[in-house]
């Protein structure tokens, strides 16, 4: 019987649930929010990774890329007028802590790189989602009972 190849992909779900189109932006995100989507959905469709059940974290990604950004230029305004008042926040009793915009940054930054592992575009998930030329895939079963095979002989 001849062998036929097989790829398996590393990931679940079948290879028709990808999406083909990006569905419109949500009326909920910011315009920051929505540029993102469109750009970061159009690079998971052409890399055809992007499915239906993934439009959430999709959602998130574009969301999280508009609070960073935002973060960034509110530091940077604060620090044009003087070196630093974007990265602490002084109180008027004399106590600092860390500027909400830093805080705001660095959690939209955690929800970006987790994201973009979801999608494995992070470069040590996009190895675990390449697809890998088995040259034949067996089922579990099968693979168990030739292991048996080869005990008993």
């Amino acid at each position: 019987m001849k062998e036929e190849k097989v790829l398996t992909i590393a990931h679940k779900g079948r290879a028709t649930d990808v999406l083909l189109e990006l569905p419109k932006p949500p009326v909920y995100l910011t315009e920051e929010g929505k540029n993102h989507f469109k750009l970061w959905g159009g690079k998971l469709i052409t890399a055809k990774i992007l499915k239906d059940q993934h439009l959430a974290a999709l959602e998130v990604l574009a969301n999280a890329m508009g609070e960073f950004e935002w973060a960034l230029r509110e530091i940077k305004r604060k620090n044009v007028k003087s070196m630093g008042w974007g990265y602490i926040q002084t109180f008027q009793s004399g106590a600092s802590q860390v500027s909400a915009e830093i805080t705001l940054k660095e959690k939209a930054e955690k929800k970006i790189l987790q994201c973009l592992k979801q999608f494995g575009m992070d470069p040590r998930s996009e190895k675990e989602l390449k697809t890998e030329d088995t040259g034949g895939q067996l089922s579990l079963m099968e693979e168990f009972n030739k292991a048996m095979n080869k005990q008993s002989s």
